[in-house]
């Protein structure tokens, strides 16, 4: 049933790093509703290494609190990483407003971004 609340446990990325109960990705793709940042302050280690972070972005506050675009690509620039494209859109049905999107970051300094040319 999915109207009842459970209880889970929460372990972090790197702490699935940490323990080998999990490979350090090329890839990481996030999409928990607007917890992506939280999650990604438990999985440091993931900056760097990983190539590529897909991340689901918001651009109006759907759930309090919830960081918006802007934010998302502060915080993934404070890191190092900037937007390379946009995977998916979702508009909202009240107005037909551009509600979330995917967001593609790749390492500023990385592979992907060591070409500047158009064709």
């Amino acid at each position: 049933d999915s109207d009842k609340q459970r209880s889970v446990k929460i372990v972090t990325i790197d702490a699935l790093l940490e323990k080998d109960l999990m490979p350090m990705p090329q890839l990481a793709k996030l999409d928990i509703q607007g917890f992506e940042l939280e999650a990604l302050k438990g999985g440091t280690r993931l900056f760097g290494n990983v190539e590529v972070f897909i991340l689901e972005a918001s651009l109006f506050e759907f759930i309090k609190g919830q960081p918006i675009f802007d934010e998302v690509v502060a915080f993934m620039k404070n890191k190092g990483y900037v937007v390379y494209d946009f995977p998916g859109f979702l508009r909202r049905p009240h107005d037909g407003a551009l509600g979330q999107c995917d967001i593609c970051f790749t390492k500023a300094n990385g592979v992907l971004r060591s070409n500047n040319h158009w064709l």
